[in-house]
């Protein structure tokens, strides 16, 4: 959007936000518990994903939706749920600890209408998480590769998102290589890296590693 916007687009550098979370473990992708993270607010389409968890709720037996996050959405939320009598449903409140939350599930439901780059979605994929996703244009569109790590579908395509949903419970082999396709994925986000960029912008700036600019420095 930038590069087609600014007439001087060569001077424009993308560099990534680091995963600095520490991994200490590995998704359970054995689990039957599928996870949403965020806040409980229009844009990140938990609407959307408790219409397409109404398609799939009874036909996948034990399995449990967790959505974690705080927002004014959530008695809208709440109702919906009781409303339609959904069942292995859960509003969560927000957790300050959320690795034992990818430590436990299987798959992380990313429901977004629209989107920034936000670190759930790499951070998830760092403890090997699959996801089925809205391909909105920011974010996961960048990001997710359609059965590779993940399974996109378009924005508002409930039906299709409950498919995914179905489609990944059911197939233990599909999340198995998800997993592992996952962790490769976020391999470009490790903090080494990220600062390497950072130094080579830098020094294109002009600004080398010595005591006059010292506070420009990244060590």
């Amino acid at each position: 959007m930038w590069t087609k916007a600014y007439q001087k687009s060569h001077k424009i550098k993308t560099i990534y936000n680091p995963i600095t979370v520490k991994v200490d473990g590995k998704a359970d992708i054995y689990s039957k518990q599928i996870i949403a993270i965020g806040h409980l607010s229009e844009e990140k389409g938990f609407d959307m994903l408790l219409e397409a968890w109404k398609l799939c709720d009874r036909k996948l037996g034990e399995w449990k939706l967790v959505i974690i996050g705080e927002g004014k959405d959530r008695k809208k939320l709440e109702d919906f749920i009781l409303d339609n009598k959904l069942i292995n449903v859960e509003l969560c409140p927000f957790q300050k600890d959320i690795s034992q939350f990818y430590k436990t599930s299987s798959i992380l439901a990313f429901s977004s209408r629209h989107e920034g780059f936000p670190l759930v979605m790499v951070e998830s994929q760092a403890y090997g998480l699959p996801a089925v996703a809205f391909n909105c244009e920011v974010g996961p569109k960048e990001y997710f590769q359609n059965e590779y790590n993940a399974l996109t579908v378009e924005v508002g395509d409930i039906d299709g998102f409950a498919d995914a949903l179905l489609h990944l419970a059911n197939h233990i082999e599909i999340r198995e290589q998800m997993s592992r396709n996952a962790i490769r994925s976020v391999e470009a986000f490790q903090l080494e890296d990220i600062i390497i960029q950072w130094l080579q912008v830098l020094k294109e700036l002009g600004i080398n590693d010595n005591k006059d600019n010292e506070g420009y420095c990244l060590k």
